[in-house]
């Protein structure tokens, strides 16, 4: 929304109903705009245009904002339209009420036994949740909060931490530490310090200081915009290698029914020798000769076409042979790059449910480009190779370390480039999956650790939700690069059966 100060600076009131960013704030920079506007988007602007804001007013619960404006119609008479923002996660809701407390319209119309969100019923204020101190208000906080709180308590103790946010909630502590914090390319939120239970829990943690709440409220909003864009473009993506799949299968499903004829071709030619050595016994008007056949040794009936002289007859059973043998012979070799293709997409289609970083998704996107002509648009921002490859999952197993890559890009780098001659490779047996590595460092691996990382990497496939999966494992020195990104060629292997398991990664 859009507004003018007295100063006549404008300014952005942006509220949010987002289920990972329901705020309110002001801003200097434009948000973007969707697309598709909302029928309740232009019901806003019908009555909020040229409107003047009179007051911002918050109840007692800190989660209904009231806008109050005024705008003089055509007689100059005041009419005071109220814009409701609920605040409530999952159930946030923007309402338009006149002066009367009527609803005009919602972005999100409901009905319960309490509450009557729907245009022309009175507006009923949610339930007041009084919040006196944090332990009586447990889970009305956030996730991520509750675990600081917790994590504090086990840390330095309950009072002193019951203390320390009690001071925070009744705005005793003026001491703000406002910051974004980020995991990897994926914004985790804006605080009012860092959290220590987000900092010492996660690795790739990256903390961006800001001199205000509501700068940092700006900097996380346009990074969610920024993700959320991301991942849309990300839905094009599946739904290309959907379709693209689909194609590829059609013309397998046409060359295997190609490759059928091949019974008949020797049968073609054979009809074709027969008729050059018998055009004698051609006869006008005839529609068939009969004659020996001397490849099978018994009597056989050549069909002819009466219209067409015997010469043209012979020449049409040749063009038939050489056109079906022509078409098999491109069959064969289409084969193969078409099974190639389908196996390559089945690997970037496993990849994208595991992609969860914008990293990861530039990847996946370089390689449709690269090898299956898919246009990227040009608002999308591809993070650098280097990044992508080192993306890859890493942890450590009873001391050994343990590389599971996300995507080809990924699988390739940790494969043939990390590893070592005597690192321990493991993959699915004969399905699509995760490469994974675990690192000797000259040391024997005992059996106990390779059963525990083939589950993982049984987890990281295709096959995770089988009770048993067959895993193949052996040393890195005996796999090759195959054709295409992520796929190997395997010298020796052996095999093991275990069940799906994920791991778990501090």
């Amino acid at each position: 929304m859009e507004i003018v100060s007295k100063e006549r600076k404008i300014v952005y009131l942006v509220l949010s109903t987002n289920k990972q960013n329901t705020i309110f704030f002001l801003t200097t920079k434009k948000p973007q705009k969707n697309e598709i506007q909302s029928n309740f988007s232009q019901l806003l602007r019908k009555h909020i245009i040229g409107s003047i804001i009179k007051s911002f007013e918050l109840s007692s619960n800190d989660r209904v904002l009231t806008i109050q404006t005024i705008q003089n119609n055509e007689l100059y008479e005041e009419r005071i339209i109220n814009i409701i923002f609920e605040m409530s996660a999952q159930k946030s809701n923007i309402i338009l009420l006149d002066s009367n407390n009527i609803i005009l319209g919602a972005n999100e119309s409901f009905f319960t036994e309490k509450r009557c969100i729907f245009s022309g019923h009175e507006y009923i204020y949610p339930k007041i949740l009084l919040r006196p101190n944090i332990e009586s208000v447990g889970a009305t906080f956030g996730k991520a909060t509750m675990a600081e709180y917790e994590y504090l308590i086990n840390e330095k103790g309950k009072e002193s931490t019951t203390e320390f946010f009690n001071n925070f909630l009744y705005g005793r502590n003026k001491t703000y530490y406002p910051c974004v914090i980020f995991k990897g390319d994926s914004v985790l939120g804006y605080f009012l310090y860092p959290y220590e239970s987000i900092i010492n829990k996660n690795d790739s943690i990256r903390i961006v200081n800001c001199s205000t709440l509501n700068e940092s409220i700006e900097l996380f909003s346009e990074n969610i915009e920024q993700y959320n864009h991301f991942v849309n473009n990300f839905r094009h993506e599946r739904i290309f290698v959907e379709k693209t799949l689909k194609s590829y299968f059609i013309r397998l499903s046409t060359i295997n029914e190609n490759l059928m004829k091949t019974n008949i071709l020797n049968d073609l030619l054979n009809e074709a020798e027969l008729l050059k050595c018998n055009l004698h016994l051609v006869m006008k008007d005839s529609h068939y000769i009969d004659c020996w056949d001397f490849y099978k040794n018994k009597s056989a009936r050549i069909t002819i076409n009466p219209l067409i002289s015997p010469s043209k007859n012979l020449e049409e059973k040749y063009k038939k042979y050489y056109k079906l043998k022509s078409t098999i012979n491109y069959s064969i070799n289409a084969k193969d790059m078409i099974e190639h293709s389908i196996s390559h997409l089945e690997s970037i289609k496993f990849a994208l449910t595991l992609s969860d970083e914008q990293t990861d998704i530039s990847a996946i996107v370089k390689e449709l480009s690269d090898h299956f002509n898919y246009k990227i648009k040009e608002k999308l921002k591809l993070n650098s190779t280097k990044k992508s490859i080192d993306n890859y999952i890493q942890f450590y197993q009873d001391g050994f370390k343990v590389l599971i890559g996300k995507n080809n890009l990924q699988n390739d780098n940790i494969t043939f480039r990390v590893a070592n001659k005597q690192d321990m490779w493991l993959h699915v047996s004969g399905a699509t999956g995760s490469h994974t590595i675990i690192k000797s460092n000259g040391k024997n691996i005992p059996s106990s650790i390779v059963c525990s990382v083939a589950s993982y990497s049984a987890y990281y496939s295709s096959q995770r939700n089988n009770t048993k999966v067959m895993v193949d494992f052996t040393n890195v020195k005996n796999i090759k690069k195959g054709k295409n990104p992520g796929s190997v060629i395997i010298k020796d292997k052996d095999t093991i059966v275990v069940s799906p398991v994920s791991p778990k990664i501090n």
